[in-house]
């Protein structure tokens, strides 16, 4: 169980030393965090148009028939 805590710990230091030191390595990796939700966002917004306009599609028949 110590020894668990002891590498919970070390890693904890790790961490924070990275996050400290490496300002570059934050960067880099904020970017990618935000390139991901950029295209996460992207298809979320092709998938509701894509619902938006088989609605609409529907509707307009619906009004035709």
């Amino acid at each position: 169980m110590i020894y668990a805590i002891q590498t919970l710990v070390a890693l904890t230091v790790v961490s924070l030393l990275l996050m400290l030191v490496s300002d570059g390595f934050a960067y880099r990796v904020s970017r990618i965090a935000e390139a991901v939700f950029d295209q996460i966002e992207y298809r979320l917004a092709l998938r509701a148009q894509g619902r938006t306009t088989r609605k609409h599609a529907v509707s307009v028949a619906y009004e035709t028939s």
